[in-house]
């Protein structure tokens, strides 16, 4: 018989904290980016960081991203300190085994506390992914170039040029 006392377990969930989401890093990432990370944080029961197998093409198996997108996505979550290596997959003859990750803002169950890289992620001075409407010094009225953004032929409102009288005699 079950314990009356006892507190009824929560079903399972993914938390993201604000200390998570509030970051430069997190802001940075990609909407890929996110649903990647969630999908590997699925596989995970509480216990199991730092021990998730998970490869490309189980990533695009699981969020319907083609693979190689996949593995962009898997490299920027490295490089934004979400994710690290534990142990580097590879394929071969005797043994086949995905890439072992962890994510860092939670410890490795007898290795290592968290070590919260993605705090440390600072965005470089060169933003390529800020989109640049206007060049700088460019002339920002809409009416300008009328007639080329629209390809319409417009005569412009000049009065015509006085013609000359000619006399005959």
């Amino acid at each position: 018989m079950a314990n009356p006392c006892r507190k009824k377990s929560e079903p399972r969930h993914i938390r993201l904290y604000h200390n998570i989401t509030g970051t430069d890093a997190w802001k940075s990432l990609s909407g890929n980016a996110i649903k990647v990370l969630i999908a590997l944080v699925r596989l995970d029961d509480g216990k199991k960081n730092g021990q998730i197998y998970f490869s490309d093409r189980q990533a695009s198996f699981e969020t319907g991203l083609a693979r190689n997108t996949c593995i962009k996505v898997l490299r920027e979550l490295g490089e934004k300190g979400f994710l690290r290596i534990v142990e580097k997959g590879h394929f071969d003859r005797k043994v086949r085994h995905a890439t072992v990750w962890r994510y860092t803002w939670q410890a490795v169950p007898g290795l290592s506390g968290p070590t919260r890289d993605f705090e440390k992620w600072k965005r470089p001075n060169n933003k390529t992914r800020d989109q640049k409407l206007t060049q700088p010094g460019s002339n920002n009225e809409p009416w300008v170039d009328f007639d080329v953004a629209t390809g319409a032929n417009i005569e412009p409102d000049i009065p015509p040029k006085p013609q000359k009288c000619v006399q005959a005699i």
